[in-house]
Order: structure tokens, then sequence, then C-alpha cells
């Protein structure tokens, strides 16, 4: 059992089961790691703060007492043999939790819908009470100062008790509340009386109180069969009664007799379902207490993913739910439409193959209740395909009208295509449902109506000349002439703005790309979901002498500009500037260099705005440089800068230099679209000479291809796509290596992508 100081580590931390046990078990006193595939950056956070490690190496620790693993977790894995042969004992998850809650006073919530919300709800009536215990939820509350597990020397635990792994046949609880019942997981169970025995089984091991609704036939038939504790009921003609009354904005109000006292109380989850829920859990505070206090769910904050509205303006909402049973979908829908004769439009990711097989006639009954549906493909959490157990099997068995429900893949701008773009003007009910990653989904599609709010706040506050856009194409503003668009778009008059548009952004966590005159970057096809800043007008390319060979650059003028104002003004030390085709932010970003020289060696400061819209300057001594990179400007972004002569020398003198050089460029350099050199120079060796040396010289990929003048860079020969590019890239980066052992590493940007993940 768990001791003090015992080592644990913990396979697939980041799932709803496995992050309150490693939460409970560091609280005890274990010295707890983990290891997930998929770790969440909310549950990291959340772990790290109770002094839970995430190990990234994936490799069992020295100090190893114990493993607990999720069920979701393949036994024939690599980890897993090593275990064996270190003699380590490796444990389920749901097994694990009956040790510890058999040597307590388990209250035990199970069923097959609602558990999760129950739990919580039943954890903050008895928190709210004072009194003292230990919990297990298989969620995160909404608040996230409250963790979803705690220890306790009580020797009351409060914890749903999960069916779908045959694990909750562990468990031997002091009060069980089972809260419903529904055929479920039938990967596990292959009838509703194999559920049924595995109920009444955790019923009989109960010592002291079995609670169940009392208009639920298949839980009236399991008490039928005799119990060795007591048992009762709640609802309406329950031994705990309740009636509910709603007003019109959904809320719910409680009003109690029977066994327990009279009192009058908000229900905070909206909807039948979560008010039967709530009745379930006051039922067991006045069980172990009996009494009640006056408003015992008052600050309840809920839980992520039930029934959590993210979005909401005056006639459209936003809802993310659970839901991933037939039952529980109605349960949804017959709430949302009782509230609201808005339009109901569901986004629904079917949970396991499984599950999609047994119920997908019970799933188009449901569906065809909404007035739209979009249908992703199955989340398998971790299980084979079956044929017959796809999404496909909805839609092919869907009998609504003809384009009322849509089978689409599981992509971001797919769906998103087929959404609103902005809540403002939309009249519609829109719910997310599911209990695979939809969350993810969900989440962003979020932030995308945010983005939107904020952005026609912003129009109403710019000024005249600020010319801005939605949906703005991007190959025409880039050298290599592909790609596709900007969601939003401004060219700024003034500082204000600049400033204006960049907070707004950060605010709303909109990514911000700063485009100059588009060298040194690759646009997607499907574009760019951000702002795109370019600094276009006059304002920004001012080329200013401040005397004693330094002169004042706004971040959008040309480096060509630039040579040539410092040969009028006879400024050396800029010649190998000419030719590059950039401007002056793009190219401090990337730290340009050409004809043995780098722009920095000219700069003396920068001026810049961070990504949350402050003025900053950075001088010359302070900055971190390398080859092809600013660390300075990696979360800001160049507005203009000092530039410092090496000499003063005769203009004609400068204009020589700069006419070799531009002979030397075009004489080495295409003339065809390109982003510029694709590869930084790997240290002692040029790209180009790699990529030459490996054959490449003229292959293309579509209309992109290895210029032939310079393999070094990748033309476009009309029509090319940065599809073509990307995998041309990636030709070039495998057959370089093959032949030369070299890993080419791209200096040209991705807009929006990262070259490491593909």
């Amino acid at each position: 059992m768990t001791k003090n100081g015992q080592n644990i580590y913990m396979i697939g931390i980041s799932g709803m089961g496995m992050c309150p046990l490693a939460i409970y078990l560091a609280q005890s006193g274990c010295n707890v790691t983990g290891m997930d595939d998929n770790m969440q950056p909310g549950v990291a956070d959340i772990l790290k703060r109770n002094k839970v490690k995430i190990d990234c190496s994936k490799q069992i620790p020295e100090a190893c007492d114990c493993i607990i693993y999720s069920s979701a977790i393949d036994l024939t894995s690599k980890i897993f043999v090593h275990a064996k042969e270190r003699g380590i004992p490796f444990i389920r998850r749901g097994d694990y939790l009956a040790q510890i809650a058999n040597n307590k006073k388990l209250i035990a919530v199970v069923g097959s819908h609602g558990k999760t919300t129950t739990t919580a709800m039943l954890v903050h009536a008895l928190n709210a009470s004072k009194f003292n215990f230990s919990f297990f939820l298989g969620a995160l509350f909404c608040n996230p100062k409250i963790f979803p597990a705690r220890h306790s020397p009580s020797d009351w635990i409060v914890a749903e008790v999960d069916e779908s792994d045959g694990s909750i046949d562990s468990f031997c609880p002091e009060i069980t509340l089972v809260i419903n019942f529904d055929w479920d997981h039938p990967s596990h169970y292959t009838s509703v009386e194999d559920l049924e025995k595995t109920f009444y089984n955790l019923s009989t091991r109960t010592r002291r109180l079995v609670l169940i609704p009392e208009n639920c036939p298949y839980l009236q038939k399991l008490v039928r069969n005799g119990l060795p504790c007591d048992f009762r009921t709640y609802g309406l003609d329950g031994d705990y009664g309740g009636t509910f009354h709603f007003n019109s904005q959904g809320n719910t109000k409680l009003s109690t007799y029977g066994l327990l006292p009279r009192i009058e109380c908000d229900i905070p989850n909206k909807g039948l379902f979560n008010a039967h829920n709530g009745l379930a859990a006051l039922s067991v505070v006045h069980f172990l207490l009996n009494n009640l206090i006056e408003e015992p769910f008052e600050g309840f904050s809920g839980v992520k993913r039930r029934q959590e509205l993210l979005y909401e303006s005056q006639n459209f909402m936003v809802m993310m739910d659970y839901a991933h049973h037939p039952a529980e979908i109605e349960a949804l829908l017959n709430y949302v439409c009782s509230r609201s004769n808005r339009p109901c439009v569901i986004v629904f990711q079917p949970h396991r193959y499984s599950r999609t097989q047994a119920y997908y006639k019970d799933f188009v009954q449901v569906l065809n209740k909404a007035d739209r549906v979009i249908l992703l493909p199955v989340y398998a959490a971790s299980e084979p395909w079956l044929e017959f157990g796809t999404s496909q099997m909805i839609a092919d068995n869907f009998d609504g009208p003809s384009g009322k429900l849509k089978l689409i893949d599981y992509e971001r701008q797919q769906l998103f295509k087929t959404l609103p773009s902005s809540g403002a003007q939309e009249t519609m009910n829109l719910l997310f449902v599911g209990a695979g990653d939809i969350e993810l989904l969900a989440l962003e599609y979020k932030k995308y109506l945010g983005w939107a709010d904020w952005w026609q706040s912003f129009l109403n506050k710019i000024d005249v000349g600020t010319k801005v856009a939605e949906n703005e194409p991007l190959a025409s503003k880039t050298t290599m002439r592909l790609g596709g668009s900007a969601r939003f778009y401004i060219e700024p008059v003034s500082l204000d703005d600049l400033i204006r548009a960049v907070k707004g952004a950060y605010t709303v966590e909109c990514p911000i790309f700063i485009l100059g005159r588009g060298s040194n970057l690759i646009v997607p096809d499907e574009g760019f979901e951000g702002l795109v800043i370019r600094l276009n007008h006059s304002h920004w390319k001012e080329i200013r002498d401040l005397g004693g060979g330094r002169i004042w650059v706004g971040a959008g003028a040309r480096l060509k500009e630039i040579c040539g104002y410092a040969c009028k003004s006879g400024l050396a030390g800029f010649e190998f500037l000419e030719g590059i085709p950039g401007s002056l932010g793009g190219s401090l970003r990337m730290n340009a260099g050409a004809m043995g020289g780098w722009l920095f060696d000219v700069i003396e400061s920068i001026k810049c705005i961070t990504l949350d819209g402050h003025i900053k300057e950075f001088f010359k001594e302070d900055l971190n440089l390398g080859y092809r990179f600013c660390k300075n400007l990696e979360n800001s972004f160049a507005i203009g800068a000092i530039l410092k002569s090496s000499e003063i020398q005769h203009q004609e003198v400068i204009r020589q230099k700069l006419n070799l050089f531009a002979t030397k460029r075009k004489s080495t350099q295409p003339r065809e679209p390109s982003a510029g050199c694709v590869f930084k120079n790997p240290e002692g060796d040029y790209a180009g000479r790699l990529i030459e040396a490996s054959g490449l010289k003229g292959f293309s990929v579509g209309a992109a291809e290895v210029s032939s003048i310079h393999c070094n860079f990748i033309i476009n020969k009309g029509g090319a796509t940065s599809n073509d590019v990307v995998e041309l890239i990636r030709t070039i980066q495998d057959r370089v290596h093959k032949t030369s052992g070299v890993f080419l590493e791209p200096e040209v940007l991705f807009l929006g992508k990262n070259w490491d993940k593909g």
C-alpha cells in the first residue's frame, strides 16, 4: 500500500483518471514522476504545482517502487518489458485507486452518465459543510485554484468509480451513490445484463447504504434482487425528496423534503439532468451529517467540459460538453432546446469504435433532433479499427434532410470554414460534443471568435489612413509569389495604431507576424490564422541623417534604399546590403548578411515593440546575436534602428563597390521568384555545394525547382504551391543527409508553422 516516501512512476499521467491520483499520492508524501505522450499544458501546470515531476525521457527512474498505468496504455510496450526485467510491480490506475479506497470509508459515485458533475457537487457541498475527507475527481474544476484531488488523514474518501475497464469490481464502498444506468462500454460488457451484474455486485459489497434514483427501472430491479445493506431513493417521490423550479434564464431552484430538511437552494448546473444530480449529492451529505446548510452549492465553479459555456453574445452561444453516449447527447439537446428556440448545431466526435458500432442507430436518432450536425471521425482511444464502428456508419444511416449532416476530417481549417467566423451577427446554439480531443478544437474556436470580436472593436478606433483587411492575399507581398491569405491584415499609419493592434491581438492570443518585403518567407497554401502587420506606409520608411555618420532608418525601409541614401551621403560600410531583397525590420530579425558583411556590423541600437505592445530599445552591446538570428527579436519586432557608417568616403568610391556587388549577385543568383537562400550554411561548408553534390540541381516538385544557378535557391517556375516547396525542402534534407551526413536547417521562415514539427 502507499507509504510516505515511496517512489511511484505513472504512465499516461495527463489523463483525467491519472492526474488526480498523482496529486493525491504527492500530497500523501510519495515521490511521484510521470510521463505522457499527449501532455496537456493545463494539466502539467497543476501537476507541477503539486510537486509531481514530468518525465520527458520516457525511461523508468532508477528509484522506482511501483508503476501505475492508465488502462489506455498498451501493456506490450517496451517500458513494461523493462519493468518486468527489473522486477518493478505495475498496476492499473483503477485497481490502485481501489487499494487506497478500500482502506478508507469510500463514498463511491457510480452511473453511466454524470458521475463527474455529481462528484464535484458532492465535494463542494461537503467542503461547505466543513466535513473532513479526501477525494478524487475525474476532471478539472473550472476554477484553476481548486485541484481535482485532495489527500486528508480522514477515514472518509469520495471518488467516482468508473466501470469502463472493469476495475469497478475491486471496490468495496461504505456508501454507493448510483445516479443512473444505461448500457455502455460494449467492448467490455457484451450485454446490458453484464453491466447490471457489475452494478449489483458493487451494491452487495457496499457496507452501509446504496442510494438510487426512484424512477430508474434497471436500478429498481437491482434493489429487488436483495442487498445486505440499507438502500434509499431520491427524486420527486423518493425518500430524499426534491422539486425543481426553472426560471427564464435556465437557472434552477431546488426545494427539498422527505428525509431532507426543508430548504430552498440554487443548483449551479443548468438542466433537469444536473438538478437531479444535485439532489443526489445533497442526499449523501445529509446521510453523513444529518444536516444541510442553506446554500450548499454557493460559489460552485463547475467542471471543465461539462456544459462549459465557451462564448455567448446576444444571439449566439457556444458550449462544450463531454457527452458521448446517445442518452447524454439527448439530455444536453433537451436542455438547450428547452431554453432557447435558436437553431441548434452539433459538432460531434464519436468516442471509440466499439461504442459507435453498438449505438450508431441511437446516435442517428438523437442527432436528428439538432438542426445541423457536423460529424468528425471517431476518437479511437487506443481501440483497434472496426469496419462498422466508424463515423461513416452514422453518416450512411442518417435519415435527415440532405445537407443536414456533414462528415468532415478532423482538421481545424476545414471545420472552422463550416462554422460562423464571428458571433456578432449569428443566431445559433453551437455545441461541441464528445469525450475525445474535440476539446482542443472547441477551445481553438473560442479563441477564433474572440479574435473576431477584438477585430470589430479595433476597426472602430483606427486612424483614417490605416489600411485594414480580412482574408488578405499574401502571395503578391512575398518574393516567392505563393501562399494563401492572412485572417487579419493591417498597414498602420501611426505608432498609436500599431501599438493598439499589437496590444489587442496579444490580449486575445491572436498570433502576430510582421511582414516586410516578404523575402526569406514561405506562406502556407491555407494562409495564416492571425494578424499580419506590414509597415508599408511612408511613416515607417523614413531615413534621416543624425550626424556623425549615424542615420535613423525606419523598419519599413528597403535595404536597397538604405544603400542609395548612404552612397549619396558618402557613408561607407553599407554596400554589402545591396541586392538583399528585404526591408530593415525583417533583416534585423534574421541578422541578414552577404558579401562578407552582417547587418549588425552597422547597427548602433534598435527600437522595438514587444509582443504585448510596449516600446523597448536595445543597444548593440546588449544584443544576443548569432548566425541568422537575433534572440532579442524573438518576442519583439523592430520599428526602426540607428545605423552607423564605418567611415566617410567619396560617393563614387561607394558606388563602384555597389556596382561590383550587384554584378556579382546577378551572375550568381536566379532571377525567377524565390525566397532567397533556403538553408543555413553548415559550419565549414556551403548548403548550395552540398545540394549540388547530392545531384539535385534542377530537381523539381510541381512548379518548385532547385535553381541551376545557385542550388541553395528554390525558384517558383510559375504556379508553385507552398506544398510543392515544402516537399522539395524535405527531399533536399533527406538526400543531403544520406549523401553527406549533414542535416540542412532551413533559413527561410514557414509562416505560422514549425519546421521541426513538419
